[in-house]
This record gives C-alpha cells, sequence and structure tokens, in this order.
C-alpha cells in the first residue's frame, strides 16, 4: 500500500506508544487506540469507526480478524466503504460449529467483499457456513525467509542452556495444552533408550509449564527437558540452527472447537531447514507435507511421537534430505513478498 495511506483502529496495550510510532516511520501508518482493551463490534465501537472512516475519507477496510468485528461490515459499508477483507484464523472454526455463532459468521461472509482462509483445513471448515464461495480466497500470513533461514549453530547459546553434545528436539510455542509439550514429555523416555543423548528445548512461557516440570520430575527426565523462558523473534532462528528436529504434537480440543489453524511456527522451522514432526490438529497438516518435508503424526498417541522423532534421530541423511526439501517447499509456496503482495491486489481491487 502507499506509505501514509493506512490508518489502524484498534484496543490500548501497554506500551503501544514507541510501537506506534514505529509503524508511523516505517509505513507512514497512523494508529488510533481505543480505550478499551480488548475492541469489541459494540454500538460504540462501530460509532467511533464510522468517524474515523469519515473524517479519514476511507473507502476500504481491512479487518485483521474477521470473528467479532466484522460484524460491523454492513454498518460500515453504509457509511461508504466500497471494498472490505476480513481475514479468518483458527477461532472461525469453532465460531462454524456452533448454531448462533454460525449465523454471525454467515452474516460476516455476506457482508464483506472478501474473507480470507490460511489453508485447506479452515477453507473447508468456512464452505460449510458459507453461500458465497466465491468470496473466500486464501491469504496466509507468509514467512519472511531472508529471517528464517539455514545458519551455522551458535555455540554461545548452546553454552548458554549446557547444550554441549546434545541432539537437540525443538518446541517453540506457548506453553498451553494444545500445543503437546506434555506428550513430547510423556514421549522422551522412549526416546532416550535408543538415543541418551537427545534434550527436549522447550521455547516459550505459559500456564502450564508447572505441570510439565512435574511430569519430568515424575519420569526421572528433568535433566533432559530444558525451558528456555521468553524468547525474542529476532532469537527463534537461533534456537532453530542448534536443533535437529522441530516437534509440536498439537491436538484439537473440546471436540474439535479448539484447533490450530495453520501452525505458522512448523513453517518457520520449514525455511530453517529443519524436519518438522507434526500434530494431526486442524490446520497443521497444510504447514507439512507429509514424509518429504517431515511426518505427520496422531498427537494423541505417545508411541507415535516418539516412533517419528526416533526415526529422524536414527536417520541423519534422510532428517536433513526433509529440511532441505521444507525450506524449497516454504520458499517457493510461503514467502511472505507473495502472501502481501496477493492481499494487497484483494485490498486495492486490482
Amino acid at each position: 500500500m502507499p506509505f501514509g495511506s493506512l490508518v489502524i483502529y484498534t484496543s490500548s496495550q501497554k506500551g503501544s506508544v514507541e510501537f506506534d510510532k514505529q509503524l508511523f516511520e516505517k509505513f507512514g501508518a497512523r494508529v488510533i487506540r481505543d480505550s478499551a482493551k480488548i475492541l469489541l463490534p459494540t454500538p460504540r465501537t462501530t460509532k467511533r469507526a464510522i468517524k474515523i472512516l469519515k473524517s479519514e475519507a476511507i473507502n476500504i477496510v481491512w479487518f485483521g480478524a474477521a470473528a467479532p468485528l466484522a460484524l460491523m461490515s454492513s454498518a460500515l459499508r453504509k457509511n461508504g466503504v466500497g471494498n472490505i477483507v476480513a481475514l479468518s484464523h483458527g477461532h472461525e472454526v469453532w465460531w462454524a460449529k456452533i448454531p448462533i455463532f454460525k449465523q454471525l459468521l454467515r452474516k460476516i461472509i455476506h457482508d464483506v467483499n472478501y474473507l480470507g482462509y490460511l489453508g485447506n483445513f479452515t477453507k473447508s471448515e468456512l464452505l460449510k457456513v458459507s453461500n458465497d464461495p466465491d468470496k473466500l480466497i486464501q491469504i496466509a500470513p507468509g514467512i519472511d525467509t531472508n529471517h528464517f533461514t539455514p545458519k551455522v549453530a551458535s555455540n554461545k547459546l548452546i553454552a548458554k542452556h549446557r547444550l554441549e553434545d546434545r541432539r537437540i528436539i525443538v518446541c517453540v510455542a506457548r506453553l498451553v495444552h494444545r500445543k503437546g509439550q506434555d506428550q513430547l514429555i510423556q514421549a522422551m523416555p522412549k526416546i532416550l533408550e535408543s538415543h541418551p543423548d537427545a534434550i527436549l528445548l522447550l521455547v516459550g512461557v505459559g500456564p502450564i509449564k508447572v505441570m510439565l516440570e512435574n511430569s519430568a520430575r515424575q519420569l526421572g527426565i528433568t535433566h533432559k527437558i530444558v525451558f528456555t523462558g521468553r524468547v525474542s523473534h529476532n532469537e527463534l532462528p537461533d534456537y532453530l540452527a542448534i536443533s535437529e528436529i522441530f516437534a509440536m504434537p498439537v491436538r484439537s480440543r473440546f471436540s474439535g472447537l479448539e484447533v490450530e489453524g495453520l501452525g505458522i511456527v512448523y513453517l518457520e522451522a520449514s525455511a530453517c531447514a529443519k524436519p518438522v514432526v507434526v500434530g494431526n490438529s486442524g490446520g497443521a497438516a497444510d504447514a507439512v507435507i507429509d514424509g518429504v518435508t517431515g511426518v505427520l503424526v496422531d498427537s494423541s498417541k505417545v508411541d507415535e511421537i516418539s516412533d517419528a522423532i526416533c526415526k529422524l534421530l536414527d536417520d541423519p541423511i534422510k532428517s536433513k534430505q526433509m529440511g532441505e526439501a521444507g525450506r524449497d517447499w516454504v520458499v517457493q509456496n510461503w514467502q511472505v513478498s507473495k502472501w502481501s503482495d496477493k492481499f494487497n491486489k484483494v485490498l486495492l481491487g486490482n
């Protein structure tokens, strides 16, 4: 989009002043912060959005998340907006499964010009709701393959976490039930039987850390599990570089209401030429070519997870080939430049 043409209306967040300043300097984007901590499509929010679009002469609107804010679409269109694009994520899937939310999602699709979906899974779920499939268009987040790229392992980082002479299995995700770190810990004893030099590196923070620590303690493998805590986006490629395998056996919860929309972190790992072990939840399967760039597993079966990881550790040449195939696949199909170009064309009506 042309520099200075973007106005962002969003909620208040701690420490946003510097962030907003950087957006303005880099993109000319002006950020208007609502006093609310969470922005919802209330009459007050809708009224203020209309006021902003009139004062800024806005005729194109983009909703970063379709549910629930795109419920304002009809009101905005009545006040001069021509093109409305909304993006869907994992939570639109559970909207599609509950009758009252299904009707609201159908209204959103009716009122917008286009609704973006992440991959085949989210598309299939949205098609169960939409009476107008032509409005559905794939818009994925995309991967910065210059940032996420194969790197030489950092000896300094290895020393920091005492990982010398270890075969590192890494998982990068919030420590929550859906991401499957508990299953990885349960899989480690069997992995260690044939690969005693293996170690599990859990990158991230979250509410189940104590539970995970207790599980490792009960299994007697606390020395084989490393919790890094919070790691910045800039550091992630370094953590992937010191690792041999990326594994995140995500699982669906609450009868499929909580699922993985895509699993962008799998693509980031693939971009760094790492083979990926992927849980069969929702759209996670869209982020791997099973048997080529990694392995798709039934995340409810610990033995299947451990077997997949052991096979990759058993065959470093095959593992390396999978990582290289993953890098090629991401460069060809998931680069951020490809998706940003497509998004801009949709947004600008080209």
